[in-house]
C-alpha cells in the first residue's frame, strides 16, 4: 500500500463524523415528554472506544452494531449511561478473537434451572483466566426461549471480557430485556375504532337530521301556501315518501307538520 493511500486513508477517518444516535433531547416515555440529555463521562469514554474499534476494522464492526443507553434522572435529564453493542457484533468479535481467547461452548455449566425462567449458567476456564456467569429471572427477561437468553447472555460477557471491549462502558444487549434498541419517538397510540365509529355516526345523523329540518321547513312553506283542502291533501299525497320517512326517523318533525297540515284545514274550513 502506497504512502498516498494510506494518507487518504487517515484523512477519510479524520473527517468522518460518527453518531450513535445522539440528541440534544431524549423523549421519556414514563414523564410522556423530551428530556436535555448529559452525556456521562462513561458514555463519553465509550463512544471514543466504539470509534476506535470501528475504524480499525479488526472486528468489523459498524455504527450500526452500537446505540445508547439512556437513563432519566433526578434531576430531570435524560443521562447517556453508555453504548450498547448488538449481540452480532459480539459474534464480530469473537470470530476475529485468537483461537485461545475465543468463547469455549466446553466451558459451560449449568448450575441452577429452577422453573421456566430462572436458569443460571456459569463458565469457567483456566487458560483465559476467566470466571463468568449468565443469569435470567422474571425480573430481567421476558424472553420465551430462556435457555437460549441465559447462554446468549454469558457468551457475550465473556466475549467482552476476553477482547477487553466491556472495559469502556460497552454492554452486550443481552444484558436485558431494556437494553434492546427502543424507537427513539413517542409510540402513537392505538387507533381507537369504536371512538372513530361513534364521531362517524354521529356525524351522519346530525346531516340526516339537517336533512329531514329541510324537508319539514319546505312541505311547511307549501302547505301554508295551500288555498283548499284539496291542495293541501294532494300535497301531502305527492310528498308522501318524505312524510313517512319523517314519521319513521324524526318524528318530532312530522307531528309539528301534522300540527301544520290541521291547522290549515281548520282555517280554510272555517
Amino acid at each position: 500500500m502506497t504512502n498516498k493511500v494510506v494518507q487518504l486513508k487517515e484523512a477519510k477517518k479524520q473527517t468522518k463524523v460518527y453518531n450513535f444516535g445522539e440528541k440534544e433531547e431524549e423523549y421519556h416515555s414514563g414523564q410522556g415528554k423530551k428530556l436535555p440529555v448529559w452525556p456521562s463521562p462513561k458514555f463519553v469514554q465509550s463512544r471514543v472506544k466504539a470509534i476506535e474499534l470501528i475504524e480499525d476494522g479488526k472486528y468489523g464492526l459498524d455504527e450500526g452494531d452500537f446505540w445508547i443507553l439512556k437513563n432519566a434522572t433526578k434531576s430531570g435529564k435524560m443521562m447517556y449511561t453508555g453504548l450498547i453493542i448488538s449481540h452480532n457484533g459480539c459474534l464480530k468479535i469473537n470470530d476475529k478473537l485468537d483461537a485461545k481467547m475465543k468463547f469455549k461452548p466446553s466451558s459451560v455449566e449449568t448450575v441452577k434451572d429452577e422453573g421456566e425462567k430462572v436458569k443460571v449458567m456459569k463458565y469457567v476456564n483456566d487458560e483465559q483466566g476467566v470466571y463468568e456467569f449468565g443469569e435470567i429471572s422474571p425480573k430481567n427477561c421476558m424472553n420465551d426461549y430462556p435457555y437460549a437468553m441465559v447462554l446468549k447472555r454469558l457468551m457475550d460477557r465473556v466475549i467482552l471480557k476476553n477482547s477487553k471491549v466491556g472495559f469502556f462502558g460497552i454492554y452486550s444487549d443481552s444484558e436485558s430485556d431494556d437494553f434492546k434498541r427502543q424507537d427513539e419517538e413517542p409510540p402513537k397510540p392505538p387507533t381507537d375504532y369504536q371512538k372513530l365509529g361513534n364521531a362517524a355516526s354521529g356525524e351522519m345523523e346530525a346531516t340526516q337530521r339537517k336533512a329531514a329540518e329541510g324537508h319539514f321547513a319546505r312541505i311547511k312553506a307549501l302547505i301554508e301556501k295551500c288555498v283548499s283542502v284539496e291542495e293541501i291533501e294532494t300535497l301531502v299525497d305527492n310528498e308522501k315518501k318524505i312524510i313517512n320517512a319523517l314519521f319513521k326517523h324524526n318524528n318530532d318533525l312530522f307531528e309539528k307538520l301534522k300540527d301544520c297540515k290541521q291547522g290549515m284545514i281548520e282555517i280554510l274550513t272555517t
